[in-house]
């Protein structure tokens, strides 16, 4: 990975700016250098969904790199970001001669395709306030600061 990482140069994005947007083509994927990116679509009518926040060391834009189609999202920079683009002709021979990195791609795909598959279920299966506390738990999860103050003090 080094070898792969060591070749190329970082790009900056500033806050809310786009780094790339739905249907755009997928000619690389992004390592989270520093910052929080967000992923994001919209339906024809203009209605906004945030699907992801995805933080420094995580990387995006995989689905499009390795199939090379558009890409599935928008990607938007929650805060001033450090990215390194990674470019498909040179990923995919990397990927070649490197198995094992394939199979990590694996599973960062197959965790992404647990996610969908779980959000579509909550979706079909629970009512919109056990989907928004079921959400609102998973994002306190992932992303909420420890207070350090005792259950029930607050």
């Amino acid at each position: 990975m080094d070898h792969l990482f060591g070749a190329g140069h970082t790009r900056r994005f500033t806050t809310n700016q786009t780094i790339f947007q739905k249907e755009d083509p997928g000619d690389c994927l992004y390592a989270i250098v520093e910052s929080r990116v967000g992923i994001t679509t919209e339906s024809a009518g203009g209605k906004a969904i945030f699907l992801s926040m995805l933080k420094t060391g995580e990387v995006f834009g995989e689905i499009a790199l390795l199939d090379g189609m558009e890409r599935t999202a928008n990607a938007i920079a929650l805060e001033d970001s450090e990215l390194l683009p990674i470019d498909r002709s040179a990923f995919m021979p990397f990927l070649e001669d490197h198995p094992k990195l394939a199979i990590r791609m694996m599973a960062v795909l197959c965790r992404r395709l647990r996610w969908t598959s779980d959000i579509i279920e909550d979706t079909i299966f629970l009512d919109t306030p056990h989907r928004l506390a079921k959400r609102l738990a998973t994002l306190a999860d992932q992303y909420g600061a420890k207070s350090g103050a005792p259950p029930g003090s607050m």
